[in-house]
């Protein structure tokens, strides 16, 4: 006797497969019957989508396609093309594809200037989408003809909510003159979202000052091209709450107080936002921007991991903000450090005693810096503000942070690798070291320390690292 599994059944097994993300398993089932074709292509549409090349833009353009057309709307959530240059045909069936799609949320489009000259079609394509409220945009070469990115982008119907722009970096085009071929400058090419853009992210940008104003954006990532100017985001952007900043250009010591000066002068002529929830980037770049507004978080990248300039230019940066909350990164040697340079000198010369309350400090640690010593500076530059919170890790990592990772939203996170005099070593001595220094601090109504230890020995036996 034939036994059969009841349909609810296999729809349930189904959704357990997407649970787990086994598209493989989904495409299995779809084959078996008709009935559980069209529950697995609901599924499977359910998921990111990825082109990967040719041949996949041709083959799911025939499967969307297929079936009357019943497919079309359940593609919702995301699709990802990262083709490259396409041929003939697959060009043509992306033209239809997209032609079609009426549901769909989010588009990210990598190479888009290779994709998008494929076919003088695919930009208007594009641009005549209304169904989308997220883009992930970017291109790995300079083009020589921008045009086909350009229209794409300045004549989308759709409004977006979130954008992210990941321009080339025009550094030929500059040599050669053409100080902006409109790929870089977001406000430009995303205005006609101006009503709706909540979040931009980007990389490279060089903006210009307009009279297009975003009223509802509230969150900026930037990497700022060549020159660092603030203050076309400060009129388009009027109502921020959080930036993240980064400054791409490597400008010499001597340049930067000539940068910080432009955009001190931009923003008595524009004014600045009155403050911000959070403010985030390395000394040298805060420093640059010169923001003339109180920021209740600020976080600062100081360690010279990030390549972030001279760490006494934390002085002025901490005067201008007057935080609240604190979130700080510095190396070792800045703390010990008793001369000008120093970090209690930098607290003391910043003014800010008597206005931040909690504090973050993540020490880099150099193999060579005396614990001791460390914790005893510590304790002194913790007395010199008045703090209810404070949370010390020390870091033994020797990872480097580069700014070509800056603004990607799916970043895996930085792979933990010690210190060759940490290697093998017992951190476990550390830790309780550092906890004394809750005996010198009785104030504080939050108290919090995490030194890593990834030793061997307490690997093996289970000790619980943080």
């Amino acid at each position: 006797m034939q036994m059969k599994i009841p349909y609810d059944i296999l729809v349930g097994v189904i959704e357990v497969q997407e649970a787990h993300g086994d598209l493989p398993g989904i495409s299995s089932m779809s084959q078996t019957c008709r009935t559980l074709r069209g529950v697995a292509a609901r599924h499977l549409l359910n998921q990111q989508v990825t082109l990967r090349n040719a041949n996949d833009v041709v083959s799911f353009s025939l499967f969307m396609r297929s079936d009357n057309g019943r497919r079309l709307p359940l593609l919702r959530r995301c699709l990802v093309i990262k083709s490259g240059p396409l041929s003939e045909d697959a060009a043509s069936s992306l033209v239809k594809l997209i032609t079609e799609i009426s549901h769909l949320e989010r588009l990210v489009l990598r190479d888009a200037d290779e994709v998008l000259a494929s076919d003088p079609r695919l930009p208007r394509a594009f641009a005549a989408l209304t169904c989308l409220k997220h883009l992930d945009f970017s291109m790995t070469k300079d083009p020589e003809n921008p045009e086909p990115c350009v229209y794409m982008l300045t004549r989308m119907r759709s409004r977006l909510v979130t954008a992210t722009l990941h321009p080339p970096v025009v550094v030929r085009r500059w040599h050669e003159g053409q100080v902006s071929d409109g790929l870089s400058d977001p406000i430009s090419l995303l205005r006609s979202s101006a009503s709706t853009l909540t979040e931009l992210s980007g990389t490279w940008l060089q903006a210009r000052k307009h009279r297009t104003v975003f009223p509802n954006v509230k969150r900026l990532r930037v990497l700022l091209h060549l020159i660092p100017d603030i203050t076309p985001y400060i009129v388009a952007y009027p109502n921020l709450t959080s930036l993240d900043v980064r400054c791409g250009a490597t400008m010499d010591e001597d340049i930067l107080p000539g940068m910080s000066w432009l955009n001190q002068e931009g923003q008595q002529r524009t004014g600045c936002w009155p403050t911000l929830d959070s403010l985030e980037g390395r000394t040298m770049d805060l420093y640059v921007i010169a923001l003339r507004c109180h920021v209740k978080s600020l976080t600062v990248h100081a360690s010279q991991r990030h390549q972030a300039g001279d760490v006494t230019l934390l002085a002025d940066v901490l005067s201008r903000a007057r935080p609240v909350h604190l979130d700080l990164e510095v190396d070792s040697s800045s703390v010990v450090s008793e001369t000008s340079s120093g970090l209690e000198a930098i607290f003391l010369g910043s003014g800010i005693s008597s206005c931040i309350q909690s504090l973050e400090l993540r020490i880099v640690m150099d193999p060579k810096t005396d614990l001791d010593q460390l914790i005893s500076r510590t304790v002194t530059i913790v007395h010199s503000v008045t703090l209810t919170s404070f949370k010390l890790e020390l870091d033994f990592s020797n990872r480097v942070i580069r700014l070509d990772r800056f603004a990607r939203d799916t970043q895996l996170p930085p792979k933990f690798v010690p210190s060759e005099v940490a290697q093998g070593a017992c951190n476990a001595s550390t830790r309780e070291k550092a906890l004394n220094l809750k005996q010198n601090l009785p104030t504080l109504k939050s108290f919090v320390v995490k030194p890593p230890c990834r030793c061997n020995k307490c690997s093996e036996s289970g000790v619980d690292p943080c």
